[in-house]
């Protein structure tokens, strides 16, 4: 199978990439690896759907999206998707 480490492939972009695949959502902890990793072969659009201290998530998704945009070819962000609009957002703090 071809590598697509460099975006130079299209399937990246129809991959759902997770947040906690570069963020721990237990204790904040960023993994750089992580992230680099799923924006490899999950770079069109990425699921934040974890229960996570909200500054946390912030945080995590402007590192995706700077991410996308300094260190590919084109700089394209990623659709940012959750499922906070059909139940509500909880998060860590209990939905303030």
């Amino acid at each position: 199978m071809q590598s697509y480490a460099i975006f130079g492939g299209k399937i990246p972009n129809f991959r759902v990439g997770d947040i906690r695949n570069w963020l721990n959502d237990t204790t904040g902890v960023f993994n750089s690896s992580g992230l680099v990793d799923n924006m490899k072969t999950k770079a069109g659009c990425f699921y934040i759907g974890t229960v996570a201290d909200r500054s946390w998530l912030t945080e995590n998704i402007k590192r995706g999206q700077d991410y996308l945009l300094h260190n590919t070819t084109l700089g394209i962000p990623a659709l940012v998707q959750t499922e906070g609009g059909l139940k509500g957002f909880q998060g860590a703090e209990g939905g303030r």
